[in-house]
């Protein structure tokens, strides 16, 4: 018979603080807001966003450019997300892939769900880095543009208020366009397995509706009025319309609760069916 030999190759118990579900969700979340801008990863992963986030800038600089000049505002901040969409949805099509289709493509998840964090919890940190990374590429210009209007157009304490009071209308648009647009993004890329087939599907998602509801608001007699709902941007241009400044786009058109009902409803079903196929998919 035999003997039987251990061997002793190194392995070590590990005898520190084991942080627990919380912290594997925050370190999830904070990852997850690294890789979209590339940060952490090869040089090539960082042009695109990088990229973007240069031309949300240039816009802002030639503004405060003009300002300076003229010594009058030329564009509100609540305005600026409307003006740059292309930029946003380029940005979303682009690196809501990485956050979930990466992972589904290399077979990760396994090693993700061993750990303490539920699937739940999964989607929602990924849901939570997206959201945030689309305000940060939206608020990061709506700052410098409000320190710029403050050098160069305030002349006295009243004008420093104004100033401030239309920046936060604007940061809460941002905050409107980062929870719809984010919420979008993720719930599509979920989807797809390959970046490529997640990013067309976002950008065709943002051609079609932009182009099904600019059809649609050109029908004769409003036939068409509801069709503006159903495009993220004209949604949310509507709702920020709203919302922020009591109004509606056209009288004759929707009726101005549509915009903020719709907008909530299309989060809570992307949200949802977010979760719904995190709980359903094969590892």
């Amino acid at each position: 018979m035999s003997e039987s030999v251990i061997y002793d190759i190194g392995y070590q118990r590990y005898d520190g603080q084991r942080l627990g579900r919380r912290s594997a969700v925050v370190s999830l979340y904070l990852h997850g807001l690294r890789g979209v801008f590339g940060l952490g990863r090869p040089a090539r992963s960082k042009v695109l966003p990088w990229l973007v986030v240069a031309i949300m800038f240039v816009p802002v600089i030639v503004l405060i450019a003009v300002m300076s000049r003229t010594g009058t505002q030329v564009e509100r901040y609540d305005f600026y997300p409307i003006q740059l969409q292309a930029p946003l949805a380029i940005f979303l099509a682009a690196q809501a892939p990485e956050l979930l289709s990466r992972d589904q493509r290399y077979q990760v998840l396994p090693l993700y769900f061993s750990r303490p964090i539920r699937r739940s919890d999964y989607a929602l940190a990924k849901l939570a880095a997206m959201v945030t990374a689309m305000f940060a590429l939206i608020a990061g210009p709506l700052f410098v543009y409000w320190l710029g209007s403050i050098a160069t157009i305030s002349h006295h304490p009243g004008d420093a208020r104004h100033q401030t009071a239309q920046f936060a209308l604007g940061l809460a648009n941002g905050v409107f366009h980062a929870i719809l647009l984010g919420a979008l993004g993720v719930v599509i890329a979920a989807f797809a397995r390959r970046r490529a087939f997640a990013t067309a599907a976002v950008i065709g998602v943002y051609l079609i509706t932009s182009a099904v509801a600019g059809a649609l608001s050109g029908l004769p007699n409003n036939n068409g009025r509801f069709g503006q709902l159903f495009s993220p941007f004209t949604l949310l241009d509507g709702l920020r319309v709203w919302l922020l400044h009591g109004k509606v786009i056209d009288e004759n058109a929707v009726p101005s609760a549509a915009y903020g009902i719709v907008s909530v409803a299309f989060v809570v079903v992307f949200v949802l069916v977010l979760l719904r196929r995190y709980r359903t998919i094969a590892t």
